[in-house]
């Protein structure tokens, strides 16, 4: 009885251990990127969405709409999220603080 138990305990412990890892590998800024995006953003994503570019740069109201305008001017990070060559609303751009690693503000899109 001993022995099942163990098997019992061993195998729900490699079995949820599973699912904990799937996010795990995922950079913290494009996962923050990430959630922020609405459901139907999130669809309209191709490939893994862990696969989207991270790069820096100067952010300001030109480029899109700032939720913080006290970073109008800063350097960022810009996550860019891929939504296919045939998609007419063009890619997602999200724009995450360097010092909070918060999201500020998201990219125009045609």
């Amino acid at each position: 009885m001993g022995k099942v138990l163990m098997a019992i305990a061993i195998l729900s412990i490699i079995i949820s251990g599973c699912g904990l890892g799937k996010d795990q590998d995922a950079n913290p800024v494009i996962k923050t990127a990430y959630d922020s995006l609405s459901r139907s953003e999130q669809n309209e994503i191709k490939g893994d969405w862990k696969n989207a570019t991270l790069k820096e740069g100067t952010v300001n109201k030109k480029m899109g709409v700032l939720t913080d305008h006290q970073y109008d001017g800063e350097e960022v990070y810009i996550i860019v999220f891929y939504t296919g060559s045939n998609h007419s609303l063009g890619d997602i751009d999200v724009y995450v603080s360097k010092d909070q690693q918060k999201v500020i503000g998201k990219g125009y899109r045609d």
